[in-house]
């Protein structure tokens, strides 16, 4: 698969399987993760959010998705509408001519980025946790990511750095140097309990918050990622995306986004160190994974130098356990 093309010929396409009317005034990149890429496209008088996915999906699990975000604004969570072509799929698959891409269209939203130390910012994120786990959405059908509750095995690192010297990869020596502490982390993973899990975005992290210019309102943005998880460990990511930086821990920040939770009605305890199972699992899967990637020759070269920056970031700052008790024990205080 080439990957979309933002030329005339696919927004034209994309244009007229979503029924937005008229000819397309232009489509242009505009972002991307590990998810997919963004493109804004211009059409109809409006802006329009293209997302191209890079991961395999079905019909079946976006409109879960896209059901479960619909709850969440119900309660108050600004996101972007969700798009249907004309004939009722949320997934357009682009012919190989012109790409052979699997997309989605959303509303544009027109915002800013946000900073972590802005006002207001740390209680509207536990708000909106607060709330949507207020909701108890049921994660009936669909299934738990190992990629939060399971992580490379001895035998799998092995392997990897053997590739890796095979291959002449620059991250051979880090990671062989770093392998006893990568395990130890390992050893802090545990699973999920099936029952005790609900519906979550599972990505609530700043790059995903924007604060639309119009209103001054925060917006959440790429849901694609929602899916069954335990609300003790979604209250631990973010506690920890939100408010750890480096070597400091924001206590404040931490604090109002609890006493905000709180508020909106969320009830999740922070139990022990295990409620940081999907901080550390994702850890060690992101590191995995972003090292593999730089060995794959039919990744084009910029996603392979994209890979090795930011396996070379994740492995200079990872959760240890020191922090991952500093950040607990001030939840615990704010009981």
């Amino acid at each position: 698969m080439q990957g979309l093309e933002a030329n005339d010929a696919a927004a034209r396409y994309i244009a007229e399987r979503f029924g937005l009317g008229g000819r397309p005034e232009r489509m242009v990149p505009v972002g991307g993760g590990e998810m997919g890429r963004v493109y804004r496209l211009d059409a109809a008088g409006a802006a329009w959010a293209v997302k191209e996915l890079f991961r395999r999906t079905d019909e079946d699990r976006v409109a879960r998705q896209v059901a479960f975000q619909d709850a969440a604004a119900r309660c108050g969570i600004r996101a972007p509408a969700n798009l249907s072509t004309v004939d009722g799929r949320h997934l357009c698959s682009l012919p190989a001519e012109l790409g052979g891409a699997t997309v989605r269209l959303c509303s544009w939203i027109d915002g800013h980025p946000v900073q972590t130390a802005d006002p207001g910012l740390s209680e509207w994120v536990g708000s909106a946790i607060g709330r949507i786990h207020g909701l108890s959405y049921p994660a009936d059908g669909a299934d738990h990511d190992p990629w939060y509750d399971a992580c490379p095995t001895p035998k799998r690192w092995e392997e990897l750095i053997a590739a890796g010297d095979a291959g002449g990869a620059d991250w051979v020596s880090a990671i062989r140097s770093r392998l006893g502490s990568l395990l130890s982390l390992a050893d802090l993973v545990t699973p999920a309990e099936p029952t005790a899990m609900i519906c979550w975005h599972l990505d609530l992290q700043p790059d995903n918050v924007t604060r639309e210019r119009a209103s001054d309102e925060y917006v959440l943005l790429d849901w694609d990622d929602s899916g069954p998880e335990m609300p003790d460990r979604v209250l631990a990511m973010a506690l920890w995306d939100w408010h750890v930086h480096g070597d400091e821990i924001d206590i404040k920040g931490i604090q109002g986004t609890l006493a905000a939770y709180r508020r909106a009605g969320g009830h999740a305890e922070l139990t022990g160190i295990e409620s940081f199972t999907a901080i550390v699992a994702s850890y060690l899967n992101y590191v995995f994974v972003q090292a593999e990637r730089t060995l794959h020759a039919q990744l084009s070269l910029d996603r392979r130098r994209r890979a090795a920056a930011e396996l070379q970031s994740s492995l200079a700052n990872p959760p240890d356990p020191a922090r991952l008790m500093s950040v607990l024990n001030v939840a615990r205080a704010q009981i």
